[in-house]
């Protein structure tokens, strides 16, 4: 079941047919998922990966000459922010045993691409993932940053606009359900960091509430 559940969250999210709002809404809950989940085995992690990523860069391709703009490319933004989002939460774990697979994911070239993806991102992901990318050389992503922290987005010409950023929907984030909480001690994933590495969580809520 968990199998067939991602592969129809990635063929909605996927799928051109599909109106923009299934879409994101699929990406949101496939990215959820893909991070949240224990018992999900590392490559089935990096093969959502491997196709999210291809997707994106398909597009990069076929939109070589537009400029950033949410309204044109919402389900783009969308499908990034899925990526950055699991990278964020198993990119410290199965970067080691699979850097190559990882490096083909192309992280630099779609973080650098005309349509500035991270700069769209919800801002605690952006920030987790920038960190993710310097540990592991994987991603240049200062300059997006600097736009991304100041909620300003690049324009035709030397022009700045304020961000309409995709919503944030990570169904499964955080699960603060007390009298449930239990019966998914040990397949949940709580957000954790390296020790060297400043208080930071990719969610929009705190992760410690009750």
């Amino acid at each position: 079941y968990c199998l067939l559940f991602i592969d129809r969250l990635l063929k909605l999210g996927l799928s051109s047919s599909q109106a923009p709002t299934q879409r994101e809404a699929a990406l949101g809950y496939l990215a959820s998922f893909a991070a949240r989940t224990r018992f999900l085995d590392s490559q089935i992690v990096l093969q959502v990966l491997e196709k999210l990523a291809a997707n994106a860069h398909d597009y990069v391709r076929s939109h070589q000459e537009s400029t950033p703009d949410i309204s044109k490319h919402r389900v783009f933004y969308a499908v990034c922010q899925a990526v950055f989002y699991i990278l964020c939460f198993h990119m410290d774990d199965i970067y080691e045993a699979n850097a190559e697979r990882i490096s083909r994911l192309q992280l630099n070239t779609l973080v650098g691409c005309g349509l500035r993806p991270l700069v769209f991102c919800s801002e605690g992901v952006a920030t987790v993932f920038d960190r993710k990318c310097q540990r592991h050389a994987l991603a240049f992503c200062a300059p997006y940053m600097k736009l991304q922290t100041q909620g300003l987005a690049p324009m035709t010409g030397d022009g700045l606009a304020s961000i309409d950023r995709p919503d944030d929907f990570f169904p499964f984030d955080p699960y603060n359900l007390r009298r449930t909480k239990a019966f998914f001690e040990g397949q949940y994933r709580e957000w954790s960091q390296p020790d060297d590495e400043e208080a930071l969580t990719p969610d929009s809520d705190d992760e410690s509430q009750d």
